[in-house]
């Protein structure tokens, strides 16, 4: 008996097809021992090199095949180069903690994050009780989502232009991400996901060509 660690997956490779291991038993000098065995259909466990205890064992060569008796059994390597009938195509598996994007997001939220509220009612100001009016009283619920406006400060036709801050923003974004793959799959998985809850969309050329009202630019990656 032996105890493995294992990592379950929906599917470890496509289901093994079936194969006549006679001619490898007889090259292999094993046909009066019925020591190779294939099986059919989806694979049940698949023991890595950090067992390398169980991938041990007596070993026997010919041509390019080899049969090894392993402490689970006897196992044969390696193929013929001019047949490949029977081929599986193997998936390649990685086994990885989450990423934590917390400090990445608080970074690129620099100017725009919304702090908590630890003031008292009675002491918030006049334009604060305004702007929770305005909020209460206008928004709405679309489906299953709620819409809510900006209480802007200044009337938003008077934005400076800041197109140019915005692709600079843009391009760091871009040059932090190809440093680090794990946080650039992240980011792309929450541009995806913010996509399908319809909280953000891309825009047609017709819309952005007939839209004259103001814009503020707010680049992301996707």
């Amino acid at each position: 008996m032996h105890a493995v660690k294992v990592i379950g997956i929906p599917s470890i490779t496509d289901e093994v097809k079936p194969l006549d291991v006679s001619s490898i038993a007889k090259q292999l000098s094993l046909e009066s021992v019925k020591v190779i065995h294939r099986g059919r259909g989806p694979v049940d466990l698949l023991i890595g090199i950090d067992h390398a205890q169980l991938h041990t064992g007596e070993t026997v060569q010919s041509g390019q095949l080899v049969v090894r008796k392993t402490p689970i059994g006897w196992v044969v390597f390696g193929g013929s180069s001019t047949k490949m009938d029977g081929v599986n195509k193997v998936c390649q598996v990685l086994y990885a903690t989450p990423i934590d994007m917390s400090a990445f997001w608080k970074t690129e939220a620099m100017g725009v994050e919304v702090k908590p509220c630890v003031c008292d009612a009675d002491k918030i100001s006049q334009v604060e009780r305004e702007e929770s009016e305005v909020i209460r009283n206008s928004c709405q619920k679309v489906g299953k989502q709620w819409l809510i406006p900006y209480p802007w400060k200044k009337n938003p036709n008077q934005f400076p232009d800041n197109r140019a801050i915005a692709e600079k923003r843009l391009e760091a974004t871009e040059r932090r991400l190809q440093k680090n793959t794990e946080h650039a799959v992240a980011y792309k998985k929450q541009m995806e996901e913010i996509c399908q809850i319809k909280f953000a969309r891309k825009l047609s050329e017709e819309e952005m060509k007939s839209y004259g009202g103001p814009v503020l630019f707010c680049f992301v990656l996707f």
